[in-house]
């Protein structure tokens, strides 16, 4: 099975994401959305959803073939209850022939739905990718393990992780869930979307997969329209999911956001860089702010390390602020003594936090012949 080290199913040995089972998939087409004008009616057994006047009705289509129309009618109607179960307003389908004289079907429905209805959800779905390097696969394997405890203790889902290869070493990758923050508006925008992942070698694996991506999706709350195993340009397979979100014309605004801190000190063997890394890495979580991955890095021949962690964004009118920033206190007096400068380094650094400063960092540099000292803190918007 080639499915690039899949996270939840082959790499993850002992750890239980409590999946529920999903329903057998179908194909899709990602070509399956076309706007047409219609005066077909909502059904009134319904609550009349918010329609725009200019909202023009949406057309759903299927790559699906069959040999009968009796076929091809129950699976419309299945996959219109589909639409509803989303939250979508389905108005019903149509069953099709084809020149082939086999018959496929296609499903109209509103492309709005109102303020304030919980499906579909307004949710981003994100990748996040190491920027480290390992030469051994292990090493990249135990990394995405460590990285995704992080996101869950961060209150974030992750949907799949999986390691691949650069040149002869090799990274990892996360796929998670974030929610979109949209800014209100009266009405809001349905969009079916597709994701891919996976790479298998028989379409059987492929079709199981896609069982298991579904069952991860709905967990985080997100409807799946449809899904399916296909074959890739390399003969193998990979499978596809289509998922409905909400969203509007002022675009995403996802919940939180992963930033990087370089460290800028330096140790002469990787070993320390890693030590002081997690060192660093609790510091992080004391002050509030959940690291989301750590790793080592050259810099020339000595090592330091780079910490990515996760912050909440705060979005007033058209800007957004971090709820998290770090930044540097260089002192602006000096000292004839490194032991003077590493002193009232010392009680800089107790005054900052008592000030509701984290200090994460702080040291002792020259300055010409004399000494003075740096420290780096987090500030928080609470």
């Amino acid at each position: 099975m080639k499915i690039l080290f899949a996270f939840f199913s082959i790499v993850l040995f002992s750890v239980n994401f409590g999946f529920c089972s999903a329903t057998n998939l179908e194909s899709i087409n990602s070509e399956n959305i076309k706007q047409v004008k219609t005066d077909k009616p909502v059904n009134p057994g319904q609550p009349a959803p918010v329609v725009p006047p200019d909202t023009e009705i949406a057309v759903y289509r299927t790559d699906e073939e069959f040999s009968f129309e009796s076929e091809a009618r129950q699976a419309m109607q299945s996959r219109v209850e589909t639409f509803k179960a989303a939250g979508i307003s389905a108005l019903g389908g149509s069953v099709i022939r084809k020149e082939n004289k086999d018959y496929t079907f296609i499903v109209e429905y509103i492309p709005t739905v109102k303020h304030g209805q919980e499906l579909p959800p307004a949710a981003i779905i994100d990748s996040y990718r190491s920027g480290a390097i390992y030469w051994r696969e292990s090493d990249a394997v135990e990394a995405l393990v460590s990285a995704k405890a992080n996101f869950q203790n961060a209150g974030v889902q992750a949907i799949d992780g999986y390691v691949y290869d650069i040149a002869r070493d090799h990274s990892f990758a996360l796929d998670y869930v974030v929610k979109n923050l949209l800014r209100y508006t009266p009405v809001y925008d349905v969009q079916i979307k597709t994701y891919e992942a996976g790479m298998y070698d028989f379409e059987s694996e492929a079709e199981a997969a896609a069982e298991e991506y579904a069952a991860r999706f709905r967990q985080a709350g997100i409807p799946v329209i449809r899904g399916k195993a296909f074959r890739r340009p390399d003969r193998d397979y990979s499978i596809m999911l289509e998922y409905a979100v909400k969203t509007n014309k002022y675009g995403n605004r996802p919940q939180f956001s992963i930033k990087r801190y370089d460290a800028s000190d330096v140790y002469s063997f990787e070993s320390e860089a890693l030590e002081a890394m997690r060192q660093r890495m609790a510091l992080f979580n004391e002050a509030g702010v959940n690291s989301a991955h750590g790793f080592a890095r050259k810099v020339n021949r000595d090592y330091s390390f780079t910490i990515d962690y996760f912050v909440k964004n705060i979005y007033q009118s058209n800007t957004v602020t971090p709820s998290a920033v770090i930044k540097i206190y260089q002192a602006p007096e000096t000292f004839d003594f490194e032991v003077e400068a590493e002193k009232a380094m010392l009680e800089k650094a107790e005054n900052f936090n008592n000030a509701g400063f984290f200090v994460i960092h702080s040291r002792v540099v020259e300055s010409g012949r004399d000494y003075s000292y740096l420290i780096e803190y987090i500030t928080r918007l609470h």
